[in-house]
């Protein structure tokens, strides 16, 4: 297969180019009982995320003073464009199904120390509500967003004392029809895609998990790195901003701005006020504080943790601005 070396010739159904993610929206705390919640929209596709924290651990990991995070995941019978039977009523759970639930899993056990956490076990259930294609990649998206919610209760709550996310992460998918990459793929799309990828990354643009198939005909290694170098494409723009921007700031605010980074365990250094808390930390921002932060006429640190913060953010988020710095 030869790929086109343009990315913006293919006709694709929302108008979109070949680079552009479905638009994305990202709704928190949708549900009262549970820890933690997201309902996210990418495109027509619609998953609810929930987190579970629980007392107690599998039995392998009894006595051994960490926690557990698993994960599942299920499709309403009218989340399609016919009905699909329910799992419970065939006596068990689908290859599909089982792989998928694996894969988000893994990818969110990869950005949380569980060790923090105690013997606990987090269950993140993501329930697809409409599926037009990527609905493993969006649950592994709206699942990161319940978690930490999750997370952030149990803080305010004091039982936890420490933050044991080490990353934010996010997912989408890219494949390749008549010799073209395109990202994030509708139902008709994926139907039609002559490869298939699904890639989780982190926040700092380090790869989670690659999962590749060739649906109609099979790929090269120089395909696989075609379709990893639009990826690192946009990563590099983004170092080469941030350089180019670092020159234009004084050498004593920058060094200070660099050993903040490296003081926080999750490299976070510029941060917002979220829910009234530090989106550090999560210690409560006094009211005052945030009228302060919200007319930008001074720099202002969080009390307890030494971050910028930068901004004071509503609780529903209209557009996921962090999928669309990943470099997909």
């Amino acid at each position: 297969m030869e790929l086109s070396k343009g990315i913006n010739t293919l006709i694709r159904s929302e108008g979109r180019n070949n680079s552009t993610i479905r638009k994305t929206t990202i709704e928190s705390g949708v549900q009262q009982f549970a820890e933690g919640s997201a309902l996210i929209q990418t495109g027509k596709t619609r998953v609810l995320c929930t987190a579970t924290i629980e007392n107690g651990v599998p039995r392998f990991l009894k006595n051994s003073g960490q926690g557990w995070l698993t994960a599942e995941y299920s499709m309403l019978p009218r989340s399609t464009t016919t009905r699909t039977p329910r799992e419970s009523s065939l006596g068990k759970i689908k290859g599909r199904t089982s792989e998928i639930q694996r894969l988000i899993g893994r990818s969110l056990r990869q950005i949380i120390d569980l060790t923090i956490i105690g013997e606990k076990t987090i269950t993140i259930d993501c329930d697809v509500l409409q599926a037009d294609g990527g609905t493993r990649t969006a649950s592994i998206t709206g699942a990161y967003v319940a978690l930490y919610e999750a997370i952030i209760k149990q803080i305010r709550s004091k039982s936890l004392i420490q933050n044991p996310l080490k990353q934010a992460i996010a997912a989408t998918s890219v494949g390749i029809i008549d010799h073209e990459i395109i990202v994030d793929l509708n139902y008709q799309e994926d139907s039609n895609a002559d490869v298939d990828f699904n890639i989780v990354m982190t926040d700092d643009f380090q790869f989670v998990e690659l999962q590749g198939t060739a649906e109609k005909a099979a790929f090269s290694k120089s395909e696989l790195d075609t379709i990893l170098s639009e990826s690192k494409g946009e990563e590099d723009k983004l170092i080469n901003e941030k350089l180019k921007r670092s020159k234009k700031i004084e050498k004593n605010l920058l060094l200070s701005y660099t050993k903040l980074v490296e003081r926080q365990r999750n490299g976070l250094a510029v941060v917002k006020v979220k829910r009234d808390a530090c989106g550090g930390c999560f210690n409560v921002v006094p009211p005052q504080r945030q009228t302060e932060i919200k007319q930008k006429m001074k720099i202002i640190l969080c009390e307890f943790c030494g971050r910028i913060l930068a901004d004071v953010e509503d609780v529903i988020i209209k557009e996921n601005t962090f999928l669309k710095t990943m470099p997909f």
